[in-house]
């Protein structure tokens, strides 16, 4: 006989999980495990496409940078985003054998035309515009 009350409970390692709604524990871990695996998933998908799409720190310049690269002949066309009231606009400066466009924001209110020729660049040196509504 033993004298320690303990030895006759069962042990909890051997126990079964107990099931929740005809699902045994380990298949309820194993689909949240899954299920965090996918959101992860998506997660860094979202970023990637995010990182691809949006202009990285290195693709930003100022105005002044757009308007020297311009007069230099060195941008073979602009595409101009705006949004329907015309407040913010985007430029997007493609160069040749760039893969990727450069990025400047114009003050709110203004045209680009108008931007370029006050910072010294002629008309003859514009290469063409696109100008895209959002």
């Amino acid at each position: 006989m033993s004298t320690n009350p303990y030895d006759e409970l069962p042990s909890p390692v051997d126990e079964e999980l107990p099931e929740a709604d005809g699902i045994s524990g380990r298949r309820a871990v194993t689909i949240i495990l899954l299920s965090l695996g996918l959101l992860l998933l998506a997660f860094i998908g979202v970023v990637s496409w995010a990182r691809s799409t949006l202009p990285q720190e290195e693709e930003i310049i100022t105005v002044e940078e757009a308007a020297q690269l311009i007069q230099e002949g060195q941008v073979e066309r602009i595409l101009v985003q705006t949004d329907e009231l015309g407040v913010n606009q985007d430029l997007f400066l493609y160069l040749p054998g760039q893969a990727r466009p450069l990025y400047a924001r114009l003050e709110p209110g203004q045209s680009i035309t108008e931007t370029l020729r006050s910072l010294g660049v002629p008309d003859d040196r514009l290469p063409p515009i696109e100008i895209e509504v959002d």
